[in-house]
């Protein structure tokens, strides 16, 4: 079948969905009333359009290069939560202990689960940034552990709260970022060092106790990026 129009338009109407193919019966592309249209390549669907946009299947190119997202594919957060009032957690010193994690805050893709204080990555590439509350510790540091492999992927820069002193009541955060790649699933854990606990208030302070302030409070925050 051979079409051509040199003066004019070529209109294709059916009543209901129109489809291009060719006499083996391979789609060139779909047109659906009141629904898609879809485009082919060697019978396989790589775009279509929705009432939202579109959807491509495989990799978008502009100029032969490939069109980029961003870095990161996905974003989480983990927080230490507590109630109202609550000091945070009594910590042990002069060793690496685990550092309280009770919250996913953000996951919207799944990245992440967190049990008992650990949370599992799958396999992948990862940014991670944590920020952790210590008071009255003197010296003290956190590091981010492979629990499942039993290594340390990082550690956070030094921290210093005065913590023997009553007229020196300090506080200070341990900061820390790794960039690393997982194999396989695994389950990492933020942990700490910490030279005291002065009066069992190291993981940090409670907020104001007046009556007006009823919010929680937030001892850690680790922001978690999964490469694309």
């Amino acid at each position: 079948l051979y079409i051509q129009n040199s003066g004019g338009n070529i209109d294709l109407q059916a009543e209901d969905h129109i489809y291009l193919k060719n006499y083996d019966g391979q789609t060139y592309a779909r047109f659906i009333e009141d629904g898609a249209s879809e485009l082919y390549h060697d019978d396989s669907k790589k775009l279509e359009t929705t009432s939202g946009g579109i959807n491509v299947t495989g990799a978008i190119n502009v100029n032969g290069a490939p069109l980029s997202a961003g870095l990161f594919s996905s974003y989480a957060v983990l927080m230490d939560v507590k109630s109202h009032g609550t000091q945070g957690q009594n910590l042990s010193t002069d060793d690496w202990y685990h550092r309280d994690l009770t919250t996913e805050y953000f996951d919207p893709d799944g990245i992440v689960s967190l049990s008992n204080h650990d949370f599992t990555l799958g396999a992948g590439t990862y940014f991670v940034r944590w920020n952790s509350l210590f008071h009255r510790t003197k010296s003290v540091k956190t590091r981010l552990k492979n629990q499942t492999d039993g290594s340390s992927i990082k550690s956070s820069m030094n921290a210093y709260p005065q913590g023997t002193s009553n007229t020196s009541w300090t506080a200070a955060n341990s900061h820390g970022m790794a960039r690393f790649t997982l194999s396989g699933s695994k389950t990492l854990r933020l942990e700490y060092f910490a030279d005291t606990d002065y009066s069992n208030v190291g993981g940090g302070y409670l907020g104001p106790t007046d009556s007006d302030n009823t919010e929680e409070e937030i001892y850690t925050q680790i922001e978690i990026w999964k490469e694309a």
